[in-house]
């Protein structure tokens, strides 16, 4: 049996070029994605999530091992889950998992796209989060001196602020108001000093691939905030990093398979804690040292989405 994946994208994917994807490392590494599925007996078959319908994609892209082939009225055996998670589209990722297996499930994604549900989720690894009002914040900030504002629904650091004092905070809708990770001493265990992050990437509860991100012009250490990116060997992560992705993953143990990343920072005492949670955590390669790193994912995340196609 030759199982067709379905990757569902979001903006990536507008079905107007030769291409699937609008930057040429996606389709670079898309096409690598698909070669490795073929050695799996898989198919791969790249399309906006707006394409599907009733296990179906009425229009598709396929890689031929030399370049891209537009597809139409693909059947489904399976769907990788690459669009976004907003009011617009739960219903949708609810039909989908009813009708095929789904990488991720809906309980999932759920919980990483929620950051007060993740507070909830993993509190002892999670810095004190609540729904952000005034005396919320000026509570956080007389205890730390300093405060996170950060959407509560959201990804890759949009919108995150920090702030010192109470006449920078401003009321909206779904902010949140969380404690402060000062990430500026760095972290003996991988000598370096500065604000940071630590990204691990995890298939069905095991570490992949993992990096850290460092931002010598911000506090906060995102890479799509001008953070700088060093992969690291997956046997150097510490131990206390390992302690906080099981008991993650213990959170998680009722699926039968899962991949996300899990963004830590470390404090002054070299405390991990959980900045985000992503479902979607990128598998596009930009240079030889991270798709070294990221292949080996790939294949990891193929093995799964065959394995649930025929269960």
């Amino acid at each position: 049996m030759t199982v067709s994946i379905g990757v569902l994208w979001d903006y990536e994917i507008d079905h107007e070029g030769d291409e699937p994807m609008k930057k040429d490392d996606g389709n670079r590494s898309y096409a690598r994605f698909s070669e490795l599925a073929a050695d799996e007996n898989a198919e791969v078959y790249m399309a906006n999530y707006k394409k599907y319908s009733d296990g179906k994609l009425s229009e598709s892209y396929k890689w031929n091992g030399e370049n891209w082939e537009r597809k139409k009225d693909i059947e489904l055996d399976v769907v990788f889950d690459k669009f976004k998670f907003d009011e617009t589209t739960v219903e949708l990722k609810k039909n989908i998992q009813s009708e095929l297996p789904m990488l991720n499930a809906f309980g999932l994604e759920e919980v990483c796209k929620d950051k007060l549900l993740t507070y909830q989720s993993f509190p002892e690894f999670v810095p004190e989060t609540a729904l952000a009002d005034k005396e919320t914040v000026r509570k956080v900030l007389e205890k730390d001196g300093k405060a996170i504002l950060k959407p509560r629904f959201g990804s890759e650091g949009m919108e995150v602020r920090l702030i010192d004092s109470l006449e920078e905070f401003e009321p909206a809708d779904n902010l949140l108001v969380q404690r402060y990770v000062d990430p500026s001493g760095g972290t003996p265990h991988f000598d370096f000093e500065g604000a940071h992050d630590f990204r691990v990437m995890i298939a069905d509860g095991a570490p992949l691939a993992c990096y850290y991100r460092l931002n010598e012009a911000s506090d906060l250490a995102n890479v799509s905030m001008g953070g700088s990116r060093k992969f690291v060997d997956v046997d150097e992560i510490p131990e206390t990093v390992h302690d906080l992705i099981e008991t993650v993953s213990n959170g998680f143990s009722e699926l039968d398979h899962t991949m996300y990343s899990v963004d830590v920072m470390f404090d002054s005492e070299m405390n991990p804690w959980i900045i985000e949670l992503s479902s979607k955590p990128g598998l596009v390669f930009d240079d030889e040292d991270s798709e070294k790193h990221k292949v080996p994912v790939m294949e990891k995340v193929i093995r799964m989405l065959v394995d649930m196609a025929q269960l």
